[in-house]
């Protein structure tokens, strides 16, 4: 009976220790400053796609603009 009060009382103390530790690292959060920067980092690569749908659109306005003229050889020359 002594044996297996001991072996409980030194077993108890680990298998609190290992859910405790499971709890901690499921409750942890990032530090603010790393949420920041990811914001920060969404926010910049949101602007980079802005920019590139943009250039593309131009792009494609040019390649209209090119095919009309193309298509209008004298429309510039009246």
């Amino acid at each position: 009976m002594i044996k297996k009060l001991a072996n409980f009382f030194c077993t108890l103390p680990l298998l609190l220790a290992f859910i405790m530790t499971h709890v901690a690292a499921v409750d942890h959060q990032p530090p603010t400053g790393q949420i920041k920067e990811k914001e920060q980092l969404e926010d910049c690569i949101d602007k980079i796609r802005r920019k590139q749908k943009k250039i593309k659109e131009e792009v494609e306005e040019i390649k209209r603009l090119i095919k009309d003229r193309k298509n209008h050889p004298n429309k510039d020359q009246a």
